[in-house]
């Protein structure tokens, strides 16, 4: 398989994303307050695809994945969770703030983490309670090799979630999000999508991603056929 084929395979993006300030620096030249801050304690992990990171040409775009010294000092007003979506966690992968709606967080992984995150307190970070965990820098391979098989093994996790949804009939829109839903294989995807479909009270699902941006090789035949399936 060739270089650009590769590079065009999302599966390869995710395998080989950009982890560490010695990898970034083979493409790009970091100021000395971008070292500085990689050398800190960062809040927010680091990780970017190598697609995204080819485009990391002006200030504003790159600051919104490079960490800076700011990222570890909260001021004055600043939560950890600013959306207060902790108050109205109803499962473990749900939340439910508003009353027709929900926030079903499906995953902490992102193929790049935005340094603006407001989940930092969670994206990114181990397996918490069956969601997909970071995989440490090293584990390329085991990453591939799970995103082959197709399988979900935490998908039964989140059945505690999909009774909570079909025992609250005023819940009408589903908003599925992380992490980013669309790092999930169309096989896990297709499950999940399925299973809240079956809720006859759900109107809506919506998929909060930034793939088409950071990982635009993402959006298949298959994956748009998957979404097709239960639109």
């Amino acid at each position: 398989m060739s270089s650009n084929t590769l590079s065009n395979d999302w599966k390869w993006q995710i395998a080989n994303r950009i982890s560490t300030r010695e990898q970034l620096e083979e493409i790009i030249t970091l100021s000395k307050e971008e070292r500085t801050a990689f050398d800190g304690d960062i809040p927010l992990s680091f990780a970017v695809t190598p697609h995204y990171a080819s485009l990391l040409r002006s200030d504003a775009l790159r600051r919104t994945v490079i960490p800076t010294g700011a990222e570890n000092h909260m001021g004055t007003g600043e939560l950890a969770d600013p959306l207060g979506e902790e108050d109205h966690r109803a499962t473990p992968h749900l939340i439910h703030t508003y009353p027709d709606k929900v926030l079903f967080l499906v995953t902490t992984f992102c193929s790049t983490y935005c340094r603006y995150c407001t989940r930092s307190r969670m994206v990114g970070k181990p397996q918490v309670e069956g969601r997909l965990p970071r995989r440490p820098a090293g584990e390329a391979e085991q990453k591939v090799a799970s995103i082959r098989t197709g399988q979900s093994p935490f998908l039964h996790t989140y059945e505690q979630t999909f009774e909570y949804i079909e025992s609250h009939p005023e819940i009408r829109d589903v908003l599925i999000s992380g992490g980013d839903p669309l790092t999930l294989t169309d096989s896990v995807l297709n499950g999940l999508l399925g299973r809240i479909r079956k809720i006859p009270h759900v109107r809506m699902i919506r998929i909060g991603s930034k793939v088409p941006v950071v990982l635009p090789m993402r959006i298949t035949d298959e994956l748009c056929a998957t979404l097709r399936r239960h639109r």
